[in-house]
């Protein structure tokens, strides 16, 4: 199978679980993002940490597993879903289609929430919105949606109604990715 990065909107195909580098602090997130590539129970994830600590690098391990799984799924940042709702939202119809569509998508991944933006009362609102009716239908008959959320803020800077869906013990995780950026190089 031939992946392509646009159809996929990720950034590297490079970027596998094999050529990830686990640190103490990434160990839980590395295993658990691993271990949802077959059919899993967990279906909210929200991975949070420092940026550089990993978080999209494995949110694109994951859709390239899936997609070698024949299971589609697209990397979308915050921003991007953000401008998706709001360029239609002179055409109510279309808004509300635009905003139905992300709360039934079967892999709904949302990275980079709160990354060095301060959201509107209306983003929050809707990103709530979207998550809780994602939340509603976890025990729906062959329900097979995934929620993902990734945000470099601390979890306490997290709005409360998002992170609670995310804390369900039955269906989510929360995982802290550590506070090391891995990105950054030592300058001699």
């Amino acid at each position: 199978m031939t992946l392509k990065l646009e159809k996929f909107g990720i950034s590297s195909l490079a970027h596998t679980f094999d050529n990830f580098k686990v640190t103490a602090g990434t160990q839980t997130a590395y295993s658990l993002m691993k271990s949802i590539t077959k059919d899993s129970d967990i279906k909210f994830i929200l991975l949070y940490g420092l940026t550089g600590t990993g978080k999209t690098h494995l949110i694109e391990a994951l859709i390239i597993e899936w997609a070698k799984l024949g299971i589609f799924s697209r990397y979308q940042t915050f921003s991007d879903i953000m401008r998706y709702l709001k360029s239609g939202i002179k055409t109510p119809e279309l808004y509300e289609e635009r905003f139905k569509r992300l709360a039934g998508m079967e892999r709904l991944i949302i990275d980079d929430y709160g990354m060095g933006t301060m959201e509107s009362r209306f983003e929050i609102s809707d990103l709530e919105d979207i998550i809780d009716l994602r939340y509603r239908k976890r025990y729906y008959p062959d329900n097979k949606m995934v929620t993902i959320l990734s945000s470099n803020k601390d979890i306490k800077e997290l709005p409360d109604r998002i992170v609670s869906r995310f804390y369900d013990p039955e269906f989510g995780r929360v995982i802290h990715t550590g506070d090391m950026d891995y990105r950054k190089r030592r300058v001699k």
